[in-house]
């Protein structure tokens, strides 16, 4: 039994000598192979020529991503027919959506017709505003621009009554005796509801301010931002008058020499400038930082001070009874809620729906010509090709799908291998024992990590065998998977 088997052996060796080979070296030239971070090429004799066969399945991939997208554009398309109709029946034109579309334009122009006429009528009382137009539209944009400005002139003319009338302000010059310092003085006394912050004295003499400087070589007068120490039980008051409270301050006379020419430019006695004229203290500015309901924007944040409130929001209340009271708000009024306003509306409306129902037509049956073309398996057609070109695009772009084809193709590789060997860069290889046909040498750095190489080389073996070296020439800079993702994508 044991001769027999060593028979058997002894036969089927001097067939496989018999045979043709594939034989070559692996990067022969130095030149080729230096530098590289990696010394072995795992080498692959496959059966049949593997680019025909990654470009069949290329065609055949495309294909079923094609099928896969027109079956979701289908999907698709039939999820909008069904809005569409659901759209169409609520719009109430589902019959004939281009029926309305007269009638809707013809009962606007009667409803503009009507509207414009009102602004006929309130044409005497809007001119006598200053206000030109020949629409409602802009008779309502110049209006709201001339209530606003008033808005604005009526707040700061309550805050200059309140300051007038509520705020009772006194100051002079009080003349020290002895070696004392002469000192200009302020007082106030709050008597009414709101609270209020001061900031930059102005000084005047003789009823004339005295610009900064010149002032400010007179008397020590605080920075612009430097708090008044106002007595308050809170220490973020300190620097406010609130409401029925007085406070009283004094600037102390510097008693330096002043210019001659200073002194004559602005009237200022020679000998002594504090003891002569007449001395008065008014503010830059004067904030409002509570409203009169009490209300505070930093109450709730305790390590900040009260900022200043706009004049529109501290004088809400008479601001808006103000503004009620304005013609433009009248006017305004009249030109917006009128019935002519509302009926106007309503045909906009009505016209705006019969776009919408027209629309909401036109995508129905758009929508049905797409699902009848897939359905009947109709190439070419125009909207089913722009449906489904981005959905296939997105498709071959799912590394889900391409991963999937990759890895059918590299178990097809293993099963079309003939035999594998491993080789260092500058040695020699030999597959023997091939029978006669065509073939492909793949070949690939056992490092793909770095600088990785790859070899796919068609080979047709005679009957005298073939040598086919693997050169730098014929190699890519990739891995093998990148390299079949790139076939199986067709570029």
């Amino acid at each position: 039994m044991i001769a027999r088997v060593a028979v058997v052996i002894f036969v089927l060796a001097l067939t496989a000598c018999g045979k043709p080979s594939v034989s070559g070296r692996v990067l022969p030239e130095i030149t080729n192979r230096a530098g590289l971070p990696w010394h072995d090429v795992e080498i692959r004799l496959l059966r049949g020529n593997l680019a025909e066969q990654l470009q069949s399945i290329a065609v055949k991939y495309r294909g079923e991503l094609a099928d896969e997208a027109r079956q979701r554009v289908l999907e698709s398309a039939k999820g909008d027919e069904a809005a569409s109709t659901e759209a169409l029946h609520h719009l109430g034109a589902a019959g004939s959506p281009r029926a309305c579309l007269a009638t809707a334009e013809a009962d606007l122009a009667a409803a503009r017709r009507r509207y414009d006429s009102l602004l006929s009528q309130l044409a005497p009382r809007i001119a006598a505003l200053g206000v030109t137009t020949d629409s409602p539209a802009s008779a309502i944009e110049q209006l709201r621009g001339l209530m606003q400005t008033k808005l604005e002139n009526e707040a700061r003319r309550l805050r200059d009554e309140y300051l007038r009338t509520q705020l009772q302000q006194q100051s002079g010059v009080v003349l020290a005796t002895g070696r004392a310092m002469d000192r200009l003085c302020w007082s106030v006394q709050n008597k009414h509801d709101l609270a209020v912050q001061f900031r930059g004295p102005i000084v005047l003499y003789n009823g004339h301010p005295l610009p900064d400087p010149v002032a400010s070589r007179i008397w020590g007068l605080p920075a612009l931002e430097k708090p008044l120490r106002i007595p308050s039980g809170n220490r973020f008051d300190s620097d406010i008058l609130l409401p029925g409270a007085s406070f009283e301050t004094c600037f102390y006379a510097r008693g330096g020499l002043l210019p001659r020419d200073l002194l004559d430019n602005y009237g200022l006695s020679t000998d002594n400038p504090t003891r002569s004229g007449e001395w008065r203290v008014q503010w830059q500015t004067i904030d409002f930082v509570r409203s009169t309901d009490g209300e505070n924007p930093s109450a709730n944040n305790h390590d900040a001070p009260p900022k200043p409130i706009p004049l529109q929001k501290v004088f809400a209340d008479r601001i808006r009874q103000f503004q009620a009271e304005s013609e433009e708000a009248k006017l305004i009024e009249l030109l917006s809620s009128s019935q002519g306003t509302q009926a106007v509306r309503q045909a906009e409306g009505a016209l705006l729906a019969c776009h919408r129902a027209i629309e909401q037509e036109k995508i129905y049956q758009d929508t049905t010509r797409v699902i009848q073309a897939i359905e009947e398996k109709r190439t070419g057609e125009f909207a089913v090709e722009v449906r489904v070109r981005p959905m296939l695009t997105q498709l071959a772009r799912d590394p889900a799908h391409l991963s999937k084809r990759v890895d059918e193709t590299v178990s097809m590789l293993d099963r079309l291998t003939v035999s594998r060997q491993q080789h260092a860069a500058g040695e020699a290889f030999q597959f023997t024992g091939v029978d006669p046909g065509r073939y492909t040498l793949v070949a690939r750095s056992t490092n793909e990590q770095m600088k990785p190489k790859v070899w796919l080389i068609p080979l047709d073996v005679s009957e005298r065998g073939t040598t086919q070296d693997l050169i730098a020439a014929t190699s890519r800079n990739a891995t093998l998977r990148s390299t079949l993702e790139t076939m199986l994508q067709g570029s």
